[in-house]
């Protein structure tokens, strides 16, 4: 999870599905290095329930050492996110996407 990142971005291939390859421009990282975006695409995440919970639109950054879920795509495609005493939750309409123990 990230409250500063501008879009969902994963460093693998594993994850991805309907891949699109290309130039997708940059990201410009704290200390003003520049990342190549090469590609788009879905990706399935098994949350810790057993079920599948789909991102979309995520951006393939193959220079990151981490996935990253941005907090404000997910409020743009209706996620509601909270965060206290410990626990962070995701919730699409009265479905719990995600929640995980801090």
């Amino acid at each position: 999870m990230d409250s500063g990142a501008s879009f969902h971005t994963i460093p693998s291939l594993e994850l991805l599905y309907k891949y699109v390859s290309g130039k997708f421009g940059k990201i410009y990282l704290v200390d003003g290095k520049s990342l190549d975006i090469i590609g788009k695409s879905d990706i399935n995440i098994r949350t810790s329930n057993g079920s599948v919970w789909t991102l979309n639109n995520v951006k393939h950054i193959h220079a990151l050492k981490k996935n990253l879920i941005c907090i404000g795509q997910l409020d743009d495609e209706r996620h509601y996110t909270t965060f206290g005493h410990g626990h962070w939750k995701i919730m699409k309409g009265n479905v719990v996407v995600a929640h995980r123990k801090k």
